[in-house]
């Protein structure tokens, strides 16, 4: 992930948590820039999922247009 490249930090306790900032705080669409749009539907998906629910295999095969 080139945007993360250059991270001066003084630990990798330090460099994890700036890379977390940086992921939770760049959108989807810019996270996964290059990769399939039906990639970036399977993460907003997944992340929009609750703890306890299950994927459900039939939308994921044929996600709605």
């Amino acid at each position: 992930m080139l945007l993360l490249l250059g991270l001066k930090v003084a630990t990798d306790e330090e460099k994890n948590k700036l890379i977390k900032k940086k992921k939770l705080t760049l959108s989807i669409e810019t996270l996964y820039k290059g990769l399939p749009n039906e990639f970036i539907t399977y993460i907003n998906y997944t992340r929009s999922l609750k703890f306890d629910n299950r994927l459900d295999y039939v939308w994921l095969c044929c996600p709605p247009p």
